[in-house]
């Protein structure tokens, strides 16, 4: 029990306080525009060089980028995140989020965020 507590506590350390549900609706605005989203990276710049989401010259994201954005300033994505998005794809057959994020469309990529957001709409912190 004191490891989920722990890991609890870590994965809200990250979400700086914030819903799930507001962390990834602000993340699927971020990326709306086909423009603003990316694959094979978590981020480019306007030049389409990869880049970490939280450097300042990033425009663009893939789904995990965009939501360790939202997170904290720090560009990183709580394990809370992977494991729930990870889990909703594999009905899809990827292994991962990212494989979803590069495989699919940008409308599927927005439609899993939407579902991810309902899924944690009921969640306490």
């Amino acid at each position: 029990m004191d490891n989920t507590n722990e890991f609890l506590e870590r994965c809200n350390r990250l979400m700086q306080g914030q819903h799930p549900t507001d962390i990834l609706r602000r993340a699927r605005e971020r990326i709306s525009d086909s423009d603003k989203w990316t694959v094979m990276a978590p981020a480019r710049n306007a030049q389409g060089q990869w880049r970490k989401p939280h450097e300042p010259d990033a425009c663009r994201w893939d789904i995990q980028g965009a939501i360790a954005i939202e997170c904290n300033p720090h560009g990183i994505l709580p394990p809370f995140f992977m494991q729930l998005l990870d889990t909703m794809v594999s009905v899809y057959g990827c292994d991962s989020v990212g494989t979803f994020n590069d495989a699919y469309s940008h409308e599927m990529v927005l439609q899993i965020m939407e579902e991810a957001a309902k899924i944690c709409e009921d969640m306490e912190l």
